[in-house]
């Protein structure tokens, strides 16, 4: 009788069991290199995204600023109108002026 197998075409059990496995083939991936694979390949997108990211808030960061400058003008131009309006009664610009500040888009 032969040297009992672990499985066909496999190493012997037995004697030559303590012998070193053949290196890897090339068709051989390790659950490393996949992880290595993996992660060298998701790295680059994640990042890209990450830097899209960035850049969107950004671009929303200076719209919000620039709302805020176009707000804070509204806000003083409404103040000086009423001082207008206020010392000249019925003063037709200034009550314009007011309609239009206070107003919505479709009033118009």
């Amino acid at each position: 009788m032969g040297k009992p197998t672990a499985r066909k075409g496999k190493r012997p059990i037995g004697d030559d069991a303590d012998e070193e496995a053949p290196p890897p083939t090339p068709n051989t991936l390790s659950n490393t290199t996949v992880m290595i694979d993996f992660a060298t390949t998701l790295d680059p997108a994640i990042q890209a995204q990450q830097e899209a990211a960035k850049r969107r808030q950004e671009a929303v960061q200076a719209l919000m600023e620039e709302r805020d400058f176009y707000l804070n003008k509204l806000r003083m131009i409404e103040g000086a109108v009423m001082e207008a309006s206020s010392r000249q009664e019925g003063c037709p610009t200034a009550t314009r002026v007011l309609n239009i500040l206070h107003c919505h888009e479709d009033e118009w």
